[in-house]
């Protein structure tokens, strides 16, 4: 099944958001959350295939996404993470621009197109996803309480988001700001699976790989919050995905 593509922009297909819809009602029915946000995935407006980006969930947001019917109402939007990069989201405080992964995201992004650091346009020539969080922010104790259920429950289903989205977005580079240990080794198949490369003890990078021989080149890295010298794991990542060529993107 092909992608829809609506005003110019790579949309994922309905069976994607079947299967999206399910997960957030099974994690309903399943936690003590009166709320949940399940972090749609997020497509800019100029996404040209280069570059999807994999995070973990956080602890909670809000405003939440509820799920309800259509494709779920998003937690922001990619225009949101330039616009509020150093103004804050009303009514929260969050600037995008304080955060580590987003500021690793988006020196990735302009490396790859040949543009300086801090280049704008970069947010909606990309991808980006996370799956279930809950929402900390009102229910006293409920990170503590659903957090780890979560995680337990849909994992399952989350590989299989991630490998449909592999599939539709088509992304020439897949780049996971998560860990190995604790979160992307559970998507290991999905990722690659025994053709990752394990990284230099110590270092930024865990592992690498190409999915098959016209796949995207995947890089998982530490996550970089409090790490030091972030501009040299952006350089190791960019050379990584370069060293695998680049494979057909979507158009």
């Amino acid at each position: 099944m092909r992608s829809i593509a609506q005003d110019g922009v790579k949309m994922l297909t309905q069976a994607y958001w079947d299967r999206h819809r399910a997960l957030i009602a099974t994690a309903q029915r399943r936690c003590e959350a009166a709320s949940l946000c399940s972090f749609s995935p997020q497509i800019g407006q100029c996404y040209d295939g280069s570059l999807l980006v994999v995070g973990r969930c956080t602890n909670g947001w809000e405003p939440l996404d509820s799920g309800g019917g259509g494709e779920p109402s998003p937690a922001f939007s990619m225009n949101d993470v330039e616009r509020f990069w150093r103004t804050p989201r009303p009514g929260e405080g969050y600037r995008f621009g304080r955060s580590a992964f987003w500021q690793v995201a988006r020196r990735v992004a302009n490396e790859l197109a040949g543009a300086q650091p801090d280049a704008p346009g970069w947010a909606e020539r990309i991808a980006w996803t996370y799956k279930l969080a809950p929402n900390g922010s009102d229910i006293p104790g409920v990170v503590a309480t659903t957090g780890f259920k979560l995680r337990t429950f849909q994992l399952d289903a989350a590989r299989c988001l991630l490998g449909i989205e592999l599939a539709e977005l088509r992304p020439a580079n897949v780049l996971v700001l998560a860990g190995w240990e604790g979160w992307a080794a559970d998507f290991s198949d999905t990722l690659g699976g025994e053709s990752l490369e394990c990284a230099e003890a110590n270092g930024w990078i865990d592992r690498w790989t190409r999915i098959g021989r016209k796949g995207p080149s995947v890089v998982i890295t530490k996550h970089p919050q409090g790490k030091p010298d972030r501009r040299s794991v952006v350089s190791a990542v960019v050379q990584r995905m370069r060293a695998h060529g680049a494979p057909d993107v979507v158009r």
